[in-house]
C-alpha cells in the first residue's frame, strides 16, 4: 500500500469518487513511505510502532522508506515534532498526508480489507512519499534580502537571488554589477520552508558576490515569470505577479494575518514587509490596524483576523504575488 504525493491526486479527486474510494485508489503497494525534510521526527502516536525519525531517515531505515503495511489494519496518527530550534511547517500537498489547514496530525483509519484490495489491484505502483517539512525560522524570525537581476529586456520577467547564511550587513555591502540590484530586507511573518529550487536554462543557479565567504553564496530561489502593474504613480509601484518558487508558508493557529482582497474577492495573504534591521520596530502584526493607511491597490480592501485554526499555503512550482513597492514595500501570496 502506498500513499501518494505527486501530482496525480488531483487528477483523482477531479473525478469526483466517492470520498472512501477515493482513498482507497491513492493506495497501492502495502507502503507509505514518509519522509522528512529539515530537523524533527514523524511519531505514530496510537500503538507508537510506526514512524521514522531523523536518524532513520538520513540512514534510508526501511522504517521510513517502506513503512510496510500487509493485511491489517492502518489506523495511525502521525505527527511531526520538530527538533529543537526547529518548526514544523507542514505536510508537503497531494499525500495522504493532506497538506491543508490542519497540518500538525496526519490521521488515517483504513480496515485489513481495503488494504488487501488495494495491494491486490495496484500491485507494483510506486509514490512518492508523505513528508514532514520542518524550518530553522520561526513566525518573524526569518529575514529576505535578495540579489535581484532581469532575465531579459521586457519589464517583468526576474531572477531572485538569496543568501540565507549571509546577514544584512554583508548584503549592505555588495556593489551590485551592472543589471543587478539589492532587494529590500524583508522580514518573513510565516514559518516558510523552500522545498526546491528553480533551475533555468542558461542561467547560473548560484552566484558569488562576498569574496570573504567561500562558495557561490547566492543561489537562486525564485523566478518572476510574468506580471502585470496596477499602479505606478503616486502610491507606487503595485504589480501582480506570477513567481515560479516551491515553497510552504504556515500561519499558526490563534496568530493574527494580514489580508488584501482585490473587486473580485480574491484574497492575498501578507508574507513579507520591509524593515530597517533585524531589531525592527514601529510595526505591530498583531495590531487589527497595524498596515492601516499603507499604499493599496485602487479598489481593494484591507482586513485582519485571528486564525481559529493553522493556515497553509503551498506553491508547487507557481505562485501568485502581489508586490507593493512604495514608501515600504510589502509582498503578498494569493490564498
Amino acid at each position: 500500500m502506498v500513499f501518494h504525493s505527486t501530482e496525480r491526486d488531483d487528477v483523482v479527486l477531479a473525478i469526483h469518487f466517492p470520498a472512501t474510494l477515493t482513498l482507497v485508489i491513492m493506495l497501492t503497494a502495502c507502503k507509505h513511505p514518509l519522509a522528512i525534510i529539515g530537523q524533527g521526527d514523524i511519531v505514530e502516536r496510537l500503538a507508537g510502532v510506526r514512524g521514522c525519525t531523523l536518524e532513520e531517515f538520513e540512514a534510508e531505515s526501511p522504517r521510513c522508506t517502506q513503512n510496510d503495511v500487509i493485511a491489517e489494519d492502518y489506523n495511525v496518527s502521525y505527527e511531526a515534532i520538530p527538533r529543537p530550534g526547529w518548526f514544523f511547517v507542514g505536510w508537503t500537498k497531494g499525500s495522504a498526508c493532506k497538506g491543508d489547514n490542519t497540518p500538525l496530525l496526519c490521521e488515517l483509519e483504513l480496515s485489513a480489507g481495503v488494504v488487501q484490495f488495494v495491494d491486490e489491484a495496484w500491485p507494483d505502483q510506486d509514490w512518492s512519499p508523505s513528508t514532514a517539512v520542518f524550518a530553522q525560522s520561526g513566525m518573524l524570525s526569518n529575514f529576505t534580502h535578495k540579489m535581484i537581476k532581469s532575465a531579459d529586456d521586457n519589464l517583468f520577467p526576474q531572477l531572485a537571488y538569496e543568501c540565507s547564511e549571509c546577514s544584512i550587513a554583508q548584503q549592505a555591502s555588495i556593489d551590485p554589477p551592472p543589471g543587478w540590484v539589492r532587494g529590500p530586507i524583508q522580514v518573513a511573518l510565516p514559518i516558510a520552508a523552500m522545498l526546491s529550487t528553480p533551475s533555468v536554462e542558461g542561467v547560473p543557479n548560484t552566484v558569488d558576490f562576498l569574496p570573504e565567504v567561500p562558495g557561490n553564496e547566492y543561489r537562486l530561489i525564485a523566478v518572476v515569470r510574468d506580471g502585470e502593474f496596477l499602479d505606478s504613480g503616486g502610491n507606487g509601484v503595485i504589480a501582480v505577479n506570477e513567481v515560479e518558487r516551491n515553497t510552504i508558508f504556515r500561519y499558526p493557529a490563534n496568530s493574527r494575518v494580514h489580508e488584501l482582497t482585490d473587486p473580485e474577492g480574491n484574497v492575498f495573504v501578507l508574507f513579507a514587509y520591509e524593515v530597517e534591521s533585524e531589531n525592527f520596530i514601529g510595526v505591530d502584526f498583531r495590531s487589527p490596524d497595524a498596515l492601516e493607511g499603507d499604499p493599496v491597490p485602487v479598489g481593494w480592501r484591507y482586513s485582519t483576523r485571528i486564525l481559529n485554526k493553522d493556515l497553509v499555503m503551498h506553491a508547487r512550482g507557481l505562485a501568485t504575488v502581489l508586490a507593493i513597492r512604495s514608501s515600504v514595500t510589502s509582498t503578498w501570496q494569493l490564498r
